[in-house]
């Protein structure tokens, strides 16, 4: 289980077009502190029963740049836990530009085991745009520091920002492979309240995606990490998370003023897929008139069958597909199906 310590913006130098910390981490203006990420801990740990493979991950903000002293306290924290033997691993996240070796030294001798670089985007210009303080030169140098050190890579990238193109989207994925990170999380950006986002959305400066943009873009993202993960060996990219964590904060009124935000943001893009896979394999048979049977494992049925039984009545109505009926198969792998014609209705 991963138990989550939010620190928003604590310690980050920059304020970023999109970023509004105590909307997306659903603080508001109540800062962690090492006694309330105590308490936080303690009510994570009371609900799991996997003692001692617990993971502590420190989000939010730019852990390697908060006052050291405070990097230490948390650290502390973390490290009474291992020693009981209540978590096994820690994470945390930060900003490229707030990585040096003797950051990196002091978190190796704590136990980190994976630092998630905030990159959101490989393209100097999207960065520039994005009032990110740094270039992509920053991201690759932390990347290779971090290895150095033996800690595992994680990236963040986003879609959407000022400036970006599906071109852009790809590159980040290039780039993730390029760099070796195993983890990455991809996020749409979103217009929040009281971000230099809103300023540019109001001066017609800045037009974020639509919801069926983004998840066509983030589709594409996640064809190509599978393409390039059936390439590879081992280690592969896990993608981890797909669109932001919802909290009482985004989803509540006038937080979000624009963008592709949506609770199931993940599903709508596995549906997509799915769609697209459906799309190529109709087009190669003819399926007017016949009944199928499509096999797809639990975790993916929602996802193939889409919110309102979207996907199987697009084929009923596009490809004239006469009828559907979906069977759970663990067997099959993830985000795949067998789809057999199981009888004709003679048309």
């Amino acid at each position: 289980m991963i138990i989550p310590v939010f620190i928003p913006h604590l310690g980050c130098p920059n304020q970023c077009v999109f970023c509004n910390q105590k909307t997306i981490t659903g603080l508001g203006e109540h800062l962690t502190t090492v006694e309330t990420a105590r308490t936080e801990i303690e009510a994570w740990l009371a609900r799991s029963d996997a003692e001692g493979s617990n993971e502590l991950a420190f989000y939010g903000g730019s852990f390697t740049a908060i006052p050291y002293a405070e990097q230490i306290a948390y650290l502390e924290l973390a490290e009474e836990y291992r020693q009981k033997g209540l978590i096994r691993t820690i994470r945390i996240s930060t900003r490229p530009d707030a990585i040096d070796p003797d950051h990196l030294k002091l978190l190796k001798a704590y136990g980190v085991r994976r630092i998630e670089l905030g990159a959101q985007s490989f393209d100097d210009r999207v960065l520039s745009m994005s009032q990110r303080g740094h270039s992509a030169v920053e991201i690759e140098r932390a990347a290779k520091g971090i290895h150095e050190a033996g800690i595992d890579l994680g990236l963040q990238l986003m879609v959407g920002l000022p400036g970006d193109s599906p071109e852009t989207d790809l590159k980040g994925i290039s780039e993730a492979f390029r760099l070796y990170a195993t983890t990455l999380r991809i996020y749409p950006a979103l217009v929040l309240k009281g971000t230099s986002l809103e300023k540019l959305l109001l001066q017609g400066a800045y037009v974020p995606l639509s919801l069926d943009e983004a998840v066509e873009r983030v589709a594409l993202m996640m064809d190509a990490v599978d393409e390039k993960n059936s390439e590879m060996t081992q280690p592969k990219l896990e993608l981890i998370r797909v669109g932001l964590q919802e909290n009482e904060m985004l989803s509540g009124s006038g937080e979000v003023l624009a963008g592709p935000h949506h609770p199931a943001f993940r599903s709508l893009v596995d549906t997509f897929r799915f769609k697209t896979r459906l799309d190529q394999d109709a087009q190669r048979c003819n399926w007017r008139g016949k009944n199928l049977e499509v096999h797809v494992r639990g975790k993916d049925l929602s996802s193939f069958v889409g919110h309102q039984r979207r996907n199987l009545i697009y084929l009923k109505n596009h490809y004239g597909v006469s009828a559907l009926r979906v069977v759970r198969d663990e067997s099959v792998p993830a985000m795949r199906y067998i789809i057999t014609i199981t009888e004709s209705d003679g048309r």
